[in-house]
């Protein structure tokens, strides 16, 4: 299976099938398949920073459109958070331990788009965590063929941008607000298995 991507196949009640199948397959037939989200976030006073990166120009979906901190799709048999932790570290550089992420939410997606001309069907299972860094990080080392920049932005700004479509982007609004309402009224619970 070197140099080609496989996914696994999901049921719809998001358990594992056991079934493989190449990447752009599973998008040309929109397959159900997991992913995990990790927003990098950091508390200075008052204010709430939202690490964004900004998607390659090469990236077979929303290139060049600014996203959540990290992202990917599951390994075969890899779960929510193992995911969640890999990406951290592919993407980021960041060498997070199980309990350093905080689970929040978990949605399905299901996406009809065309990129490069391509049809592209996304159906997802996505388990979405937080990342809290003590301090506001600049460098990064990120992985150059998925991501060209990453910008930390204030929540309120990041909001407003959302909105009035100063940005280019990819975030789902309703994950993004859901984020904040938790973690600016401080409810994040510790994650617990899933």
């Amino acid at each position: 299976m070197s140099g080609t991507e496989y996914f696994e196949i999901l049921n719809e009640d998001g358990s594992l099938t056991g079934i493989l199948k190449e990447r752009s397959l599973v998008h040309r037939d929109g397959d159900l398949h997991g992913a995990s989200h990790i927003w990098v976030i950091c508390r200075e006073g008052e204010k709430l920073w939202i690490l964004l990166q900004k998607r390659s120009e090469e990236k077979d979906s929303y290139p060049g459109c600014f996203d959540v901190s990290a992202a990917g799709h599951l390994d075969p048999g890899e779960s929510f958070l193992d995911g969640a932790l890999r990406e951290l570290g592919e993407e980021l550089g960041l060498n997070a331990k199980p309990a350093e992420l905080i689970y929040f939410q978990q949605k399905k997606i299901d996406q009809l788009e065309c990129f490069h001309g391509t049809q592209f069907h996304n159906r997802e299972l996505i388990s979405s965590f937080i990342y809290e860094m003590k301090e506001k990080k600049e460098n990064f080392c990120f992985q150059r063929e998925e991501i060209s920049e990453v910008l930390w932005t204030e929540a309120g700004e990041l909001r407003k941008r959302l909105t009035d479509g100063s940005m280019k982007h990819c975030i789902d609004e309703t994950e993004y607000a859901h984020l904040c309402t938790l973690v600016l009224s401080k409810s994040v619970a510790s994650f617990t298995a899933m």
